[in-house]
């Protein structure tokens, strides 16, 4: 089934840019099995997105029943989706998620400069390390293609943060 990983960032700083990358997450699955867009299949939405909200609502949408099976259903954790990745394709979880903090940091880089300019002239605050303090909780949507590859989907800067699943 298609899926892709839901993953949060917080930012502590912009300068200099410090970053905390969560090392979990959740991966959202498609309810109905993927098959290559064509005139047939281009409406059936729980085909090609992985949106919780468009599946919560399929009858093919599995819970799960807590942590004892975070690695079933139609929303699991991400270390559990590595790790059956893992047992299909043979990629470690560690190979993976170097990859993936790479996608993040190099997303970081090409980010900031928006961010010091949203700081310095639209919002004027100290940028300044000992300067007043805030946070930002960033959610990335992380696509793994058949390739192994992370491919980022979508930035978030106003994540759901709701645990209904898993």
């Amino acid at each position: 089934l298609k899926f892709d990983l839901r993953l949060y960032v917080v930012v502590t700083s912009v300068v200099p840019m410090r970053a905390y990358l969560f090392k979990e997450g959740i991966a959202r699955f498609c309810t109905v099995p993927y098959e290559p867009p064509q005139d047939g299949n281009l409406r059936e939405a729980r085909m090609h997105l992985t949106n919780f909200a468009v599946n919560k609502r399929s009858r093919d949408f599995q819970p799960s029943e807590g942590l004892a099976t975070h690695d079933e259903g139609s929303k699991r954790s991400t270390s559990a989706t590595l790790r059956q990745i893992e047992e299909a394709h043979g990629a470690s979880p560690e190979e993976i998620w170097g990859k993936v903090a790479c996608l993040v940091a190099n997303t970081l880089t090409a980010l900031r400069p928006a961010l010091v300019e949203y700081y310095v002239h639209e919002n004027p605050r100290a940028l300044h390390p000992l300067g007043p303090k805030g946070f930002q909780v960033i959610g990335l949507d992380v696509m793994i293609d058949s390739e192994l590859e992370p491919k980022l989907l979508e930035l978030n800067a106003n994540p759901s943060l709701s645990a209904v699943q898993p």
